[in-house]
């Protein structure tokens, strides 16, 4: 798979038409969509965590460190997000799941 079948995000709706896409938002690895109806995703290749709202606008988010690495960046493909909020993450390159709790402002 090219890496430029992956820099998007395909909408449908019940009956799996194509209702349209969005774009220019990163590398989609892994997405979950919480009970608010807020997309997270994972972008692997960027090593961040993003929060989207119903329309693809990007509210929220954070990176993982810039190392790569037994204690840094370990490539996010698939990602969990708990009741309480807690991102579970699975990673390629350290074969592990991570934990992040965001904090509140």
């Amino acid at each position: 798979m090219s890496q430029t079948e992956r820099i998007r995000i395909q909408i449908f709706d019940r009956n799996d038409c194509y209702l349209r896409e969005w774009n220019n938002i990163g590398h989609p690895f892994g997405l979950f969509l919480t009970p608010d109806h807020f997309i997270w995703m994972c972008d692997g290749m960027a090593g961040r965590f993003l929060k989207l709202d119903p329309k693809g606008n990007i509210v929220s988010g954070f990176p993982d460190t810039d190392v790569h690495g037994p204690e840094g960046r370990g490539d996010p493909h698939k990602l969990w997000v708990s009741n309480e909020g807690a991102i579970y993450a699975a990673e390629v390159i350290n074969w592990r799941v991570r934990k992040f709790v965001l904090q509140s402002k």
